[in-house]
């Protein structure tokens, strides 16, 4: 009785975050994060407390529960990596405020906390995966084609203002916040889409299909470098790893030839939209009739190479582009080092390889800035960190000594969530945090099951979005259910 009740609370719990909590909004752009903070933290607390309910009336009652028990070396990870939260919440004082940190509560040890005791049950209670993958396609699904339609301008709000009654600037939201959150969802939960359409199931397979499409078509119109990038990450291992199997490499070309199609009705629809959204250079790019034909005319070749079982070839093109994608970070370093013998006009190319103080919207400037913050700092500051709400406070006081023209703005976050990690949590944090992020993609990725290889992409992925992301109760809640 107690598992059933143990595995009903879990599946209860993977509903409202991969259904329920994306979908969750309230009447604007500045209330999307509350309202999604408030569904987090009550509904992660009825999770902790029903498994600690639980779990104590099986020890006084001596009833054993079937659970997945955590490897050694993630128990180990989990408490180094809360013994350094617990450090830098005690290093920096001011307890009664900093234990909630109002204006950065995603980064208070409340709520980091939170996740850690969610991501320590959540491991231990067995799962359908199969329903894992049908929630997260169908939620996924329904927050794509919001997207879609406010993309084509077909709807009385597809923007929400970010400032009163007469707006200075807009932007998109769907139901995720800004265009990087609403990517960075699109992103981690595209390679479920994937696993479902490759379910025995006819209905689960179309389901799969069908949010693969929309996924797809949703990353492209969050409008972010970082999605697309990401994008083409998840294609290629996710084309590696079904390369050892017939049924999956076949399901991988059906979505290939799948997503070419909606790319070109996208596109067309999109012209013969008058109020559709502007786009990037490269996003763009993906709804022209040129990508179309190169996605359907790959998705051929991979029908031919599974037809003639010659799967070694898939999987050879597959580590090729692999490595061509990882070369990114040298083609910028080329690309800015030769750009000065280009026209002095900006390329549509500028924008994602030309590094300097305005490559990505300003990431160029806050990074180097936030290393030099960074640098100046004591080492017992450098180990453990400036505590939650820490960075905004040294980067004002940063900016007031080191004025930059054009960026009297403030930011408040790094827009890297490593480097914002290690500034709020020290170097010491940042390790631990990220070997547990290491340790789970390997242990999912070396799996024998393709459902956990597929949720590995999705942890890849999200790390490598990390890198131009901002944090965000928003997308750190999803932590736990990628982990």
């Amino acid at each position: 009785m107690l598992n059933e009740w143990l595995n009903t609370i879990g599946n209860i719990y993977w509903f409202f975050m991969l259904v329920a909590y994306p979908l969750t909004i309230r009447n604007g752009y500045h209330d999307i994060a509350t309202s999604k903070l408030v569904f987090f933290f009550t509904f992660s607390f009825l999770f902790i407390i029903a498994n600690l309910v639980i779990h104590i009336i099986s020890r006084l009652k001596n009833i054993p529960l079937v659970k997945k028990d955590l490897q050694n070396p993630e128990k180990i990870i989990l408490i180094i990596l809360s013994i350094t939260i617990l450090i830098t919440f005690i290093k920096n004082g001011d307890y009664t405020f900093n234990i909630w940190a109002p204006g950065e509560m995603h980064m208070s040890i409340l709520f980091l906390g939170t996740l850690i005791l969610v991501y320590f049950f959540i491991r231990q209670i067995p799962y359908n995966k199969e329903f894992v993958a049908i929630l997260a396609s169908a939620g996924v699904s329904l927050v794509s084609l919001l997207a879609i339609v406010q993309f084509l301008g077909l709807t009385f709000n597809t923007f929400f203002y970010s400032g009163g009654e007469a707006p200075t600037s807009r932007t998109f939201v769907a139901t995720m916040s800004n265009r990087d959150l609403v990517g960075f969802y699109f992103i981690i939960m595209l390679p479920l889409c994937f696993y479902l359409s490759t379910n025995k199931k006819i209905a689960y397979k179309i389901l799969g299909i069908i949010s693969v499409i929309l996924t797809s078509l949703g990353i492209v119109v969050s409008d972010t470098d970082a999605a697309i990038l990401c994008f083409a990450f998840e294609l290629v291992l996710i084309a590696l790893i079904s390369g050892t199997d017939i049924e999956h490499a076949k399901a991988f070309a059906i979505n290939v030839f799948s997503i070419g199609t909606a790319f070109a009705l996208l596109g067309l629809l999109a012209k013969l939209c008058p109020n559709t959204a502007d786009m990037a250079f490269i996003p763009t790019l993906f709804l022209s009739p040129i990508m179309a034909g190169l996605f359907v005319g790959i998705a051929i070749i991979l029908f031919m190479l599974v037809h003639f079982n010659r799967l070694i070839v898939t999987r050879v093109l597959s580590t090729i582009t692999l490595i061509i994608l990882c070369l990114y970070p040298l083609y910028i370093l080329i690309y800015t080092l030769l750009r000065g013998n280009f026209a002095e006009d900006w390329l549509p190319f500028d924008s994602f390889l030309l590094f300097n103080d305005s490559w990505g919207s300003s990431r160029g400037y806050i990074w180097k800035m936030s290393l030099d913050l960074f640098g100046e700092k004591n080492i017992f500051d450098k180990l453990f960190g400036l505590g939650a709400q820490g960075y905004g406070f040294a980067y004002l006081e940063y900016v007031t000594r080191n004025p930059h023209p054009g960026y009297s703005l403030p930011y408040y976050d790094v827009h890297n969530m490593y480097l914002h990690y290690m500034i709020e949590y020290g170097i010491i944090g940042i390790i631990s945090a990220c070997s547990l992020f290491i340790y789970r993609a390997k242990m999912m990725l070396t799996d024998t099951d393709y459902f956990f290889k597929i949720k590995g992409i999705a942890l890849i992925t999200a790390m490598i979005s990390a890198i131009f992301l901002f944090f965000n109760n928003i997308n750190m809640a999803f932590i736990p259910c990628i982990l």
